[in-house]
């Protein structure tokens, strides 16, 4: 019986790990999207004929 009840209880911690964790998360990221979505409403706007511009000469970390 009291490898039953140490398998059980093993085998219940497991299920509440894999099937807790993703939910977990996903509650997370829907609070996460509706505080930063509430922050800010101003729409972004690209004229036409824009150009992206990207600048790698920072140093990031130490690297040359």
């Amino acid at each position: 019986m009291k490898q039953f009840s140490s398998r059980f209880f093993a085998n219940l911690a497991a299920l509440l790990f894999v099937l807790g964790g993703p939910v977990l998360l996903f509650i997370i990221l829907i609070i996460a999207s509706l505080a930063t979505g509430s922050k800010s409403q101003r729409l972004l706007t690209i004229e036409r004929g824009s150009i992206l511009v990207l600048d790698m000469s920072l140093n990031c970390g130490g690297f040359t």
